[in-house]
């Protein structure tokens, strides 16, 4: 980055996992695919997670994306959510 820096380049880092899932041996935001054509998540138990209501925060939309009906009955559950079901927030566009 020095380097970089040095010669007039801006150096372009990606952001690092400090979710405190990866800590507590539960499954990150990266472990859930989004299938922009359906508009859903897939969970790593395969499982569609749709969205649900668009919540506002002080900067942005975000939408949450969830499936109540699989997540309470889920095996993967444990390593997934400690509440009643797994939430997977973005950006509204």
């Amino acid at each position: 980055m020095l380097a970089c820096e040095g010669s007039g380049v801006l150096p372009y880092v990606p952001k690092t996992l400090t979710s405190g899932n990866t800590k507590r041996g539960l499954f990150t935001g990266q472990d859930f695919i989004y299938d922009a054509e359906q508009d859903h998540y897939t969970c790593p138990a395969g499982q569609h997670l749709t969205k649900g209501k668009v919540r506002s925060d002080r900067r942005d939309n975000i939408d949450h994306y969830r499936n109540l009906t699989a997540c309470s009955s889920c095996a993967l559950k444990p390593r997934c959510t400690p509440d009643t079901h797994k939430r997977v927030k973005a950006l509204a566009a």
